[in-house]
C-alpha cells in the first residue's frame, strides 16, 4: 500500500530541507546570509530547511548556485534506497505495493574542494 501523496511530498520536502541545511552549514553560511544572497526571506529559508515550504525551481537553483553545488544534488534521491515491498494484492491480480521513505541522510557533494560535504 502506497503512502498518501501528501505524506510522500512531505518526505521529499524534509529530505530537500536537510540537504540545503547541510550544504549551508558546510559552506559556513548562516540562514540570514544565504537568504540574502538568494534574495528570499530568512523565515522562508527556515521553512524550506524544516520541510514546511515547497520552494520553486528558481529558488532551488538559486540556493544551489550560492552553495556552489549542482541543483540535482539537492534533490537527489537514490531510486533503490528507501523502497520496500509492503504487500501484494489479490493473487489473481499479481500486483505488488511498494512504499518509499527517502533517505534524509544522503549527503551532497560540493564542487568546492574545501567543503566538508561528502558523497
Amino acid at each position: 500500500m502506497q503512502a498518501p501523496i501528501d505524506a510522500r511530498i512531505t518526505e521529499y520536502a524534509l529530505a530537500l530541507g536537510a540537504r540545503i541545511r547541510q550544504g549551508r552549514k558546510s559552506a559556513g553560511l548562516s540562514q540570514a546570509v544565504l537568504a540574502e544572497r538568494c534574495q528570499i526571506y530568512r523565515s522562508y529559508l527556515t521553512n524550506i530547511e524544516a520541510g514546511k515550504a515547497n520552494p520553486s525551481l528558481s529558488v532551488i537553483l538559486s540556493i544551489a548556485v550560492q552553495l556552489d553545488i549542482q541543483p540535482w544534488q539537492l534533490m537527489k534521491i537514490d531510486p533503490l534506497s528507501g523502497w520496500r515491498k509492503v504487500g501484494i494484492s489479490q493473487p489473481k491480480e499479481n500486483k505488488q505495493f511498494w512504499e518509499f521513505t527517502p533517505p534524509v541522510t544522503t549527503v551532497i557533494r560540493s564542487k568546492n574542494p574545501s567543503s566538508k560535504l561528502k558523497g
